[in-house]
C-alpha cells in the first residue's frame, strides 16, 4: 500500500464546496472545470451522496488533494486527481486510491472497463501530474483537441454537398423542436445527453430509424461547443456520412458559428469546411490498462469498498 494512503477519506455531499474552493484555488477558473467534471451522486434523505469514489485529503481544514472517476458509455472511465503543488507528494497516493476501485471494479466483471483515460489540466499542476502518471505506469496518448472558430467562415457550398450526399444515400436530417421529449423518443445518445439548452439540435434517420443526434451546447465556460462525434441512438449502417452530416447541418443552420469544434484525432475533412485561420489545440493524455483477471490485493479490495455503487447493482 502506498504510504500516503492513510491521509485520504472517501467525500460526501457536504464536501462538494469544499472540493470546488480547491479547484478554484489551484486552477484557472478552477470553479468552473469543477462544475463541469464534477463527481456525480443521487439524493437520499440523508443527503447527497457520491456514486463514484470520491477521495480528498486535507491540511488545516483546507482540501490540499482530490480524485475520482467516471464510469461512462462502452466501457470507457474517466479519472480526475488534482493536488495542491505543496503536497505533491501526495498524488501517487491519490493515484493509488482511484486505481484500487477501478480494480475492484474490473474484477468484479459487471462493469467491462475497455478505455481509461485521465483528465490533465493545463499549466503546472498537468506537468505534475503528467510525470505521476508516467510513474505509475500510464502511457501517454492523444486527448480530443479543440478548434477555435472565431477567425475562419465556412465553405457553404461545402457544407451543403455533405448534406446532399447523405440524403442521396437516404439519410433523412430532422431539426428538433420539442429536444428533450424527442430525444427520449429516440432513445439514449451513447455519447451523453443532449440538453435542453442546445441551442441547435437534429436527429439523422435512417429507414424511418433515429440513429443520431447532433447539436451545439453552452458548456461551464460559458462557450458554444459543437462536436464532431454525434450522439449515437442505434447502431448506423453508414456511421461517417451521419457523423458529417449532422455537423454539417448544424453548422449550416445555426444564426452563428460556435466558439468551438471538438474531436479526436485528425482533423480530416472537416479542415477543408471552413476557410481562415483555424486556432487548433491539441494535448497528451495517458492512459491505463487494467488487468480484470488480476484478484484484487488486500489493500485494494479495502479501499475499493463502495456501498454506494448502486448505480450498477455493484456491492463490494
Amino acid at each position: 500500500m502506498p504510504s500516503q494512503v492513510h491521509h485520504f477519506r472517501p467525500a460526501n455531499g457536504a464536501d462538494l464546496p469544499a472540493l470546488r474552493a480547491f479547484f478554484d484555488r489551484v486552477l484557472e477558473r478552477g470553479g468552473e472545470l469543477f462544475d463541469a467534471i464534477q463527481p456525480m451522486g443521487y439524493l437520499r434523505p440523508s443527503g447527497f451522496l457520491p456514486s463514484y469514489d470520491v477521495w480528498m485529503a486535507t491540511r488545516r481544514g483546507k482540501v490540499v488533494a482530490a480524485g475520482w472517476f467516471h464510469l461512462l458509455d462502452g466501457g470507457a472511465v474517466s479519472v480526475v486527481a488534482l493536488t495542491d503543488p505543496r503536497h505533491d507528494q501526495l498524488t501517487d497516493s491519490l493515484l493509488a486510491c482511484i486505481e484500487a476501485g477501478l480494480q475492484v471494479i474490473a474484477y468484479d466483471g459487471r462493469f467491462k472497463i475497455k478505455e481509461l483515460m485521465a483528465w490533465v489540466p493545463g499549466g503546472e499542476p498537468g506537468l505534475r501530474l503528467e510525470r505521476a502518471y508516467l510513474q505509475r505506469g500510464w502511457t501517454v496518448t492523444v486527448q480530443p483537441w479543440v478548434a477555435r472558430l472565431h477567425r475562419v467562415t465556412v465553405r457553404r457550398n461545402v457544407l451543403l454537398g455533405v448534406v446532399a450526399e447523405a440524403l442521396a444515400a437516404g439519410i433523412e436530417l430532422r431539426r428538433l423542436k420539442a429536444q428533450p421529449d424527442e430525444v427520449e423518443a429516440g432513445g439514449q445518445p451513447s455519447l451523453g445527453q443532449v440538453r435542453p439548452e442546445a441551442e441547435v439540435t437534429w436527429m439523422a434517420y435512417e429507414d424511418g430509424r433515429p440513429v443520431a443526434t447532433g447539436g451545439m451546447q453552452v458548456i461551464s465556460t460559458g462557450e458554444r461547443v459543437t462536436s464532431v462525434f454525434p450522439g449515437w441512438l442505434n447502431p448506423s449502417a453508414l456511421p461517417d456520412l451521419v457523423s458529417r452530416a449532422l455537423l454539417a447541418a448544424v453548422l449550416l443552420h445555426s444564426e452563428s458559428l460556435p466558439d468551438a469544434l471538438m474531436g479526436t484525432g485528425d482533423l480530416g475533412v472537416v479542415k477543408e469546411w471552413f476557410e481562415g485561420v483555424m486556432e487548433v489545440e491539441i494535448r497528451k493524455g495517458y492512459t491505463r490498462v487494467i488487468d480484470a483477471s488480476r484478484e484484487p490485493w488486500a489493500w485494494e479490495f479495502v479501499l475499493g469498498f463502495n456501498p454506494n455503487r448502486v448505480w450498477l447493482r455493484l456491492r463490494n
